[in-house]
């Protein structure tokens, strides 16, 4: 018996074949118990790997909440601001949704919504950035940190494919 390392948000390969291992029957679980236990303990693993993610997320989109409490009120500022926070706050909602999801495919959308929008997040504090409408070291921080997730949401999105 196989079991495939990759994780698909909850759902596991063993031999070929997806299950979630918190949904098996009982006969299932005495005939594979060894390899159930193995899952068991990877998956709470996996768990806690996400969860600690949605925190780091969830931070983040505090700091952007806070860095648009800041910008000037011009037309250009107002702009970028307005879409630097919707696009700040949808990386933590969309990851919620995607920790909510039914099956791999839905995690997996939800998933590269999170990396388009963390994408788009990182895109206007670059703007910000070279533009010079804001300077100090907490937008390059704050930058800086877009980037992080940016890369942790498209690796964790690479793993499940």
């Amino acid at each position: 018996m196989e079991i495939d390392g990759r994780l698909m948000g909850d759902w596991w390969k063993i031999d070929g074949k997806s299950f979630n291992p918190f949904n098996l029957t009982q006969s299932i679980q005495s005939k594979n118990k060894k390899i159930y236990k193995k899952c068991i303990m990877e998956n709470s693993q996996w768990l806690l790997y996400k969860m600690e993610i949605r925190e780091k997320i969830r931070s983040f989109s505090l700091l952007v909440i806070k860095l648009s409490e800041k910008l000037d009120k011009n037309t250009a500022t107002r702009v970028i601001n307005y879409q630097l926070t919707k696009s700040g706050t949808s990386i933590y909602a969309n990851y919620r949704a995607a920790l909510r999801a039914r099956s791999k495919a839905e995690f997996f959308s939800k998933l590269s919504i999170c990396v388009e929008e963390a994408d788009e997040t990182e895109m206007w504090l670059e703007l910000l950035i070279t533009s010079k409408i804001v300077e100090g070291e907490e937008l390059k921080t704050i930058h800086k940190e877009s980037l992080e997730i940016l890369k942790i949401l498209a690796s964790m999105r690479k793993k499940i494919k």
